[in-house]
């Protein structure tokens, strides 16, 4: 068992900084005085990025890096210092750290060594677009992003059409074509919001369904980062009058393979996965 009392001890910290996800000026003023006065050094996910948000606020500290392709070479350098009484920030180039990016394994190595982690609130793309969306919120799925693959992709995208709470993942510009053709092969009436460069000048926001989305990108190229945000699967009222096992069944007529459709209908159902499995075997 782990306790933290973040603001009771002399214990060094790593303190997780959201960064804004677009316009600067959504940098919260705990966060500045944070990077301006707690910190020894800022890990940043690419240090020119983080450079001009610095520049902005006058701040003047320390700064390295920290990504995807060297967190196996530094981590444990970086949690050597902390144990060492060295204060350490960590920021993406936007939005939450640990969030779909290698934050999460340096959280994970200072909660082993028992540094105080603390986690500032801030922005968070993919609760900016949730919210707009304006779709169901009270369960939600995120999904981050998808797998690269094209047949792993479209089992993902099967199941989550499945789902019966709204989903939400990110995707690329040179991506997003191909995922919503997938998706647009599945069920092509389903209703989707698609966020882009929120906050930012070019802010824009596209509630349609997918085939619509499809015809949109055939005329405009895609530019910037994605969030899609997925309606509710609507056959809820439906599936609750179904057998478990017919329950299961109708997801893998719908595409999904087996051990993902008893994965879906224990949650639903609230019952333990072996309980489907075995009721679906024996049927």
């Amino acid at each position: 068992m782990q306790v933290q009392k973040s603001f009771k001890n002399e214990k060094a910290n790593l303190y997780i900084i959201p960064t804004p996800i677009g316009n600067l000026e959504d940098m919260t003023l705990r966060s500045i005085n944070i990077i301006k006065n707690e910190i020894d050094v800022l890990l940043c996910e690419d240090t020119r990025v983080t450079k001009k948000l610095l520049n902005k606020y006058e701040i003047k500290i320390e700064t390295s890096s920290y990504h995807e392709f060297n967190k196996e070479k530094v981590t444990q350098k970086y949690i050597n210092e902390m144990n060492c009484g060295k204060n350490f920030g960590l920021v993406s180039d936007a939005g939450m750290p640990g969030i779909s990016d290698p934050g999460y394994d340096l959280i994970r190595e200072a909660k082993k060594n028992n540094i105080n982690v603390i986690v500032l609130p801030g922005a968070s793309a993919f609760l900016v677009a949730l919210v707009r969306s304006n779709f169901p919120n009270e369960k939600f799925t995120y999904l981050g992003f998808l797998s690269a693959s094209k047949s792993k992709k479209k089992k993902e995208l099967k199941s989550l059409l499945c789902r019966n709470e709204t989903s939400v993942f990110y995707e690329s510009p040179h991506k997003i074509v191909t995922t919503l053709n997938l998706m647009c092969t599945l069920e092509p009436d389903r209703a989707i919001f698609i966020a882009r460069e929120m906050t930012k000048l070019n802010e824009e926001y596209i509630t349609c369904n997918v085939s619509e989305a499809v015809i949109h990108f055939e005329n405009v190229k895609p530019k910037g980062e994605f969030v899609i945000v997925v309606e509710p699967s609507k056959t809820k009222d439906s599936k609750l009058n179904l057998t478990i096992e017919e329950s299961v069944e109708m997801l893998i007529k719908q595409g999904v393979d087996q051990k993902e459709a008893i994965k879906i209908v224990a949650k639903e159902r609230k019952v333990k996965k072996n309980e489907v499995y075995k009721l679906f075997i024996k049927e």
